[in-house]
């Protein structure tokens, strides 16, 4: 495998389950996103751990306008929340 200057990226729908400051988990959503630069990250000879690796993103607006949706974790039912973290769609912003 390889990867550069070659490689273009599809837009694509970022979600995931996190905790704020609080400690409260929220469910978030970025309905569109694309990759804006290439994987950034450092290799150390000899390191017992995996180093991180970064990646950029472009975060755009969708049909509605919006660029970011979140909820609490707490606050959707159960079906919304696979939903959420399976199939993110506007819809599911409709009945949370």
């Amino acid at each position: 495998y390889a990867y550069g200057v070659q490689n273009v990226h599809k837009e694509f729908c970022f979600v995931a389950e996190v905790r704020d400051e609080d400690g409260n988990v929220k469910l978030i959503a970025y309905p569109r996103c694309i990759v804006s630069t290439g994987l950034q990250g450092t290799i150390e000879n000899g390191a017992e751990e995996v180093a991180e690796a970064e990646i950029t993103l472009s975060i755009m607006a969708d049909e509605q306008g919006n660029c970011k949706y979140e909820a609490l974790a707490s606050a959707v039912s159960e079906e919304i929340k696979t939903g959420w973290l399976t199939n993110f769609n506007y819809d599911l912003i409709k009945k949370a």
